[in-house]
């Protein structure tokens, strides 16, 4: 024997039982009920997107202060040692020149 809509006052003969609320409904709720899901899950949808945006955004700005970081601490490194190899070609003509001018005074 059929079973009749689980809606209230439906007098229509049940299709399906509906997954989310346990109850016999006929094609129209069966429907209805459908039409309210999905006007529900496009939002999320939406909203999922968004997040997963944001989300890939977030770590491409990490990535780039990551490297930001790095290429910074090569600069510093590299002008470190331009530095040094620069005070010890002053040094070195300082120590020539020095040595030069002693060796002409003495002769």
């Amino acid at each position: 024997m059929s079973q009749s809509c689980s809606i209230h006052q439906c007098t229509r003969i049940s299709r399906r039982l509906c997954d989310c609320y346990q109850q016999n409904l006929c094609l129209q709720h069966i429907n209805e009920h459908n039409t309210v899901l999905i006007s529900q899950h496009n939002p999320l949808v939406g909203e999922i997107n968004t997040i997963g945006d944001r989300l890939k955004a977030l770590n491409i700005q990490k990535t780039m202060e990551y490297s930001r970081q790095k290429l910074e601490v090569w600069r510093q490194d590299s002008h470190n040692k331009i530095d040094c190899f620069f005070g010890k070609i002053m040094s070195t003509t300082c120590q020539d020149v020095n040595y030069s001018s002693a060796k002409n005074k003495h002769e």
